[in-house]
């Protein structure tokens, strides 16, 4: 009996909260709200290469890949592989600036509306280690346990462009830097009160962590370059 009546009560305040909810949204409609910026109706782009400024050879395919993945969310985007063959018919490779012409043509080639290029001009890692630091006391018997923090960061800035492939004008330009953390730790054990862990077992400083906190750079980045690219959505309320 008492289990009914448990059910029941839950099973009410499901409901409830479910109505609620619908009346709440009743009288709205999710409306999309167009992009910003103004591509001039651009319904496909393609994103090639990206000159690199930096020592980092890997950050420009993650950008591109990133601004792609972003993109494609609202925009068809020209396949990769039909990007590299196009750039090769036209005698076209990293490094270097495609003219007005040539961007003119690659829109014919890749059929797209608008190509997007740019440089990454800077890229920046580092991992620091903490000094040992308390996190726990064993005031009856006088231990107290140690750890150690690393910190990696990461910072990715790149400038981009979306050029229209009929005339060869830009249409919309950002400069945008991205930042990635990570923060891992590790303990160092307990020791007397007035004992503190020495360095000499300190973990050695790691760069495992890199490549993720790199990605992280690249995907805020690419975040604040595409968001006046994308559209965005509101409730609104509807009007009888």
């Amino acid at each position: 009996m008492w289990r009914r009546l448990k059910w029941s009560k839950l099973h009410l305040l499901v409901v409830l909260m479910g109505a609620v909810l619908l009346t709440g949204c009743a009288g709205h409609e999710r409306v999309m709200v167009p992009p910003k910026a103004d591509l001039q109706g651009a319904e496909s782009v393609a994103v090639l290469y990206f000159d690199n400024e930096t020592r980092e050879p890997v950050v420009p395919y993650e950008v591109e890949e990133n601004i792609a993945q972003r993109l494609s969310t609202y925009y068809r985007v020209a396949d990769q592989a039909e990007v590299d063959s196009a750039m090769t018919r036209l005698g076209l490779r990293r490094g270097m600036v495609p003219t007005r012409d040539e961007i003119i043509r690659l829109g014919r080639l890749l059929n797209v509306d608008a190509v997007i290029t740019g440089e990454v001009i800077f890229y920046f890692d580092d991992v620091s280690q903490s000094e040992a630091y308390m996190i726990e006391a064993d005031l009856e018997n006088e231990l107290f346990r140690w750890e150690i923090s690393q910190t990696t960061k990461a910072l990715v800035s790149f400038t981009g462009r979306v050029i229209n492939t009929r005339s060869g004008a830009i249409m919309y330009s950002r400069r945008v830097q991205g930042e990635g953390e990570s923060i891992s730790k590790s303990d160092l054990g307990w020791l007397k009160k007035d004992k503190k862990p020495d360095p000499f077992w300190y973990p050695s400083i790691s760069r495992f962590d890199i490549p993720s906190v790199r990605s992280q750079a690249v995907r805020d980045a690419g975040d604040q370059f595409s968001a006046e690219l994308l559209p965005t959505y509101v409730w609104r309320k509807v009007q009888n």
